[in-house]
């Protein structure tokens, strides 16, 4: 790395560290090993700080991730999908940050349409310039065809690929950074972690493969008409927008409207743990960020699955795997599931295994 990107770097290292404090992170600023950061180590506010309640921390922390842009407010969106690391406070917390993030203005959407498939007036008899929703990476309109069809159109925010790759380079080296420095943060592995949420988080950017992974799962329900997935408009989509059918629904988690209607919320359940279950065990090709923002309920017998991605495969010896671990766990056979389970490599060196078991 050259030294003009190192100092760059460094000037964002110390920018986040100034927007933690500026949100009354000094606790987690301390306790992460980059109090070196802030010169004024000496202060109160890093000096005597101590441990505010979750709810309190996580309230702040996400203040201080919307302020610092996209790339953070998306980490922070992963974040809420891992209660094995974070308590229920912050997961709470960091759920909202879906609504936190600011759409980018008409012009730009239509500089950007323009760049990638046309000016919307040559391609869309109807093209609504108020969002649908606003997220960390792009936002969505709604439109319709001259051809007639009601789609939605997904655009990538402005300069959104350079910022992420800056961003998370940052963000890496501030957690190698820290892990250095700190015990707590070696103990949770936070170097590895974000080099994890990294990948994830560049293959977002790609709509291309969104798209290509919306096919499959087309493909893979045809014979299910239950469950419906968006058909991709491949003439007005590329790596940067993603044009595709419009489904009229009512997300999962607004179970008041559900309930309003009068729908059962006891077939949606069964339906979509069913659909959900059969992308797993049938096709091996799975819908990686299954919240209820992105499984629509359309009427009592039919769900949608939109946002593809974020997906995840199986090896076929994977598959039979999780078939084996779901006859054992029937059968009740405490053997079986605890040998089949080892096989896959989650428990490994068991030195009790009848207590396991138990």
């Amino acid at each position: 790395m050259g030294y003009k990107k190192r100092f760059r770097h460094f000037l964002r290292y110390r920018r986040i560290v100034k927007v933690f404090m500026k949100h009354g992170l000094g606790y987690l600023v301390k306790v992460m090993g980059l109090d070196s950061l802030w010169l004024r180590q000496k202060s109160p506010e890093i000096r005597d700080v101590g441990r505010e309640s979750d709810q309190i921390l996580a309230d702040r922390l996400c203040r201080a991730l919307s302020e610092l842009g996209p790339t953070f407010v998306k980490v922070g969106q992963i974040f809420s999908t891992r209660p094995d690391i974070f308590s229920p406070a912050y997961i709470e917390e960091f759920e909202k940050l879906q609504d936190k993030v600011q759409p980018f203005s008409y012009r730009e959407v239509v500089e950007k349409l323009v760049k990638e498939i046309g000016h919307p007036d040559e391609i869309f008899a109807e093209f609504n310039p108020q969002p649908l929703a606003a997220a960390s990476i792009g936002q969505v309109h709604r439109g319709r065809l001259k051809t007639g069809e009601e789609v939605i159109v997904k655009i990538q925010r402005p300069n959104i690929e350079q910022i992420v790759e800056s961003d998370l380079e940052i963000l890496i080296g501030l957690a190698q950074l820290s892990e250095k420095r700190s015990a707590e943060a070696r103990r949770l592995g936070v170097a590895a972690m974000l080099e994890d949420f990294s990948r994830l988080l560049l293959r977002e950017l790609d709509y291309d493969r969104e798209a290509r992974n919306t096919e499959r799962f087309y493909q893979n329900f045809t014979s299910d008409k239950r469950v419906i997935i968006p058909r991709v408009y491949w003439e007005y989509t590329t790596r940067r927008v993603l044009t595709q059918e419009y489904i009229e629904g009512v997300k999962l988690s607004n179970l008041d409207e559900i309930t309003a209607r009068g729908w059962d919320r006891g077939k949606t359940s069964h339906l979509g743990t069913d659909a959900f279950l059969t992308q797993i065990m049938l096709h091996g090709f799975f819908q990686a960020d299954p919240h209820p923002g992105n499984i629509l309920v359309v009427d009592e017998e039919h769900i949608a699955f939109i946002d593809f991605g974020e997906v995840s495969a199986l090896s076929e010896r994977r598959l039979n795997n999780l078939g084996e671990l779901l006859l054992a766990i029937d059968r009740q056979d405490m053997d079986k599931i605890a040998a089949t389970l080892e096989e896959m490599g989650i428990i490994t060196n068991i030195a009790d295994m009848e207590a396991f078991q138990e």
